[in-house]
């Protein structure tokens, strides 16, 4: 008797696998090459990105600029990162590359002035120049008076912040200092005293002392600003019948 074995679940007929979407491939593939800013929430390409090293959030380069700049024209010398609930901040050497000149410029000035403690700072007493300085000898036993401004390069006194005082000490120029405010306030005390008696009035705008001494109450002063020498207030043409007693 003959039997006949057969093959469950074989075949002779090949497999044949269907190829890939080349236009799925190509999808897939550009959007693994874009990464989500999470302040525009547009998609954009890596190149295009900047992450912060501090905390690793990544953000595109053009709303990092944006953020930059916001906070630095803020007066701010330090820049947050600006994911929500982040403590951490953008590093001044790793974007300033990227950064308008400007931008970059008062960034720059702005970590520098930082850096200065207000206790040691110390200002050029010249109104035409002004340059900020950092008093380094400050603490130690005997203090460098006498310095240079490096920008005009004129003299001052690094403890009374003034242009420097030749052949006078710190201490003689403080009292003589005191000596002229005092003299200054008693002048002045002598002056408003003298302009009671003599009934004269103060211009509104200068501030100078002026005395009528005939005519009407229209007052120019020598600043050009017109005042009623009776109530001191700006003159128009209806104010012609002022009677308040000066």
């Amino acid at each position: 008797m003959s039997s006949t074995a057969s093959s469950v679940g074989l075949s002779s007929t090949p497999l044949t696998v269907p190829p890939e979407n080349p236009s799925r491939k190509s999808k897939n593939s550009s959007r693994s090459s874009r990464q989500l800013c999470e302040i525009c929430l547009e998609r954009k390409a890596i190149d295009n990105m900047f992450t912060i090293e501090a905390c690793l959030h990544s953000f595109c380069r053009k709303c990092v600029i944006k953020h930059v700049a916001a906070k630095i024209n803020g007066g701010s010398s330090r820049v947050s990162c600006p994911s929500l609930d982040c403590s951490r901040f953008v590093e001044f050497e790793t974007c300033w590359g990227m950064l308008p000149k400007r931008v970059a410029e008062k960034w720059d000035r702005a970590l520098c002035e930082a850096l200065f403690v207000e206790a040691e700072k110390v200002m050029c007493p010249f109104k035409d120049c002004s340059a900020a300085m950092v008093n380094l000898e400050k603490g130690r036993s005997a203090d460098i008076l006498e310095s240079e401004c490096p920008i005009c390069h004129r003299l001052f006194c690094a403890k009374c912040r003034v242009p420097w005082h030749a052949r006078v000490t710190c201490e003689e120029y403080q009292r003589q200092k005191k000596s002229k405010k005092r003299g200054r306030e008693d002048d002045d005390a002598l002056l408003k005293d003298m302009a009671r008696k003599m009934e004269w009035m103060r211009c509104p705008r200068c501030k100078f002392f002026v005395e009528k001494t005939y005519g009407c109450l229209h007052i120019t002063c020598r600043c050009k600003f017109e005042f009623c020498y009776a109530c001191g207030s700006q003159w128009s043409h209806n104010h012609g019948g002022c009677r308040q007693p000066n």
